[in-house]
């Protein structure tokens, strides 16, 4: 989007990992700054451009303090350094990331793990998804969900507001139903949709290729309020 500053530093959580490590490289070569954020800053090894600074996703004032400076944040929701294993802290790590980068004074954030909850419940708390789901709506942020990658589509997505809407209508009912018609067209300016980046014909999908996408959309800002899939399935060949 035109009206984001430019981004020329990025902090990122999940490190060390290899989703993290690839966006990592990716962001060095485009000549960006690249602040990783850990428990230790002794575990990250020294590279120009590239500086490590202590802090936990999963406090909005250590979120604060630690990307102070930065353009944008990615966060890697599915690294094993995380521990994150289920939706309780996953909810706490979005949150806290919602709230601290305000007051950071940064924009842009991209969340990539794997979005289940968007799709369905399984049995997951309603009070906290339907907290999640507002708070994503309510959000100054240009935030994106980006689907881990390995994951292909499962049917049809949910977007976030229609499933914040449907909880609301029937929170007894633990539903995730969309009901469009009942929408307010300010709660629908800005649902999360599902857009894909397919790769070009038989391509072989590497993290390289994830990553260069998830830098290439960070920079330009697009797909904003939106959840992203890079389809590593090869195209149909046309007929001769």
């Amino acid at each position: 989007m035109s009206d984001l500053r430019p981004i020329e530093k990025i902090a990122l959580y999940g490190a060390p990992d290899r989703i993290t490590d690839a966006l990592q490289d990716v962001a060095l070569e485009h000549g960006l700054q690249v602040v990783v954020i850990v428990d230790d800053p002794t575990d990250i090894a020294a590279r120009p451009g590239l500086a490590a600074k202590s802090g936990t996703p999963f406090d909005a004032d250590s979120v604060a303090r630690s990307v102070a400076g930065t353009d944008a944040v990615i966060m890697v929701l599915n690294s094993r350094s995380l521990h994150i294993g289920g939706f309780e802290r996953t909810y706490d790590a979005i949150i806290a990331l919602l709230e601290g980068l305000p007051t950071a004074r940064v924009e842009r954030l991209m969340l990539i793990g794997e979005h289940g909850w968007l799709d369905r419940d399984d049995g997951l708390p309603v009070e906290k998804l339907e907290h999640l789901q507002h708070s994503l709506h309510k959000s100054p942020l240009t935030w994106t969900l980006v689907d881990a990658p390995g994951r292909e589509p499962g049917g049809p997505l949910k977007n976030v507001g229609e499933a914040a809407s449907a909880r609301q209508k029937e929170a007894k009912k633990r539903s995730l139903q969309a009901v469009n018609e009942h929408f307010e067209p300010a709660f629908n300016a800005a649902m999360a949709t599902q857009v894909v980046f397919q790769q070009p014909a038989n391509a072989f999908m590497t993290l390289q290729h994830y990553a260069c996408s998830v830098i290439d959309q960070c920079l330009q800002g697009t797909s904003v309020k939106q959840r992203l899939h890079v389809d590593s399935r090869p195209q149909a060949e046309e007929a001769p």
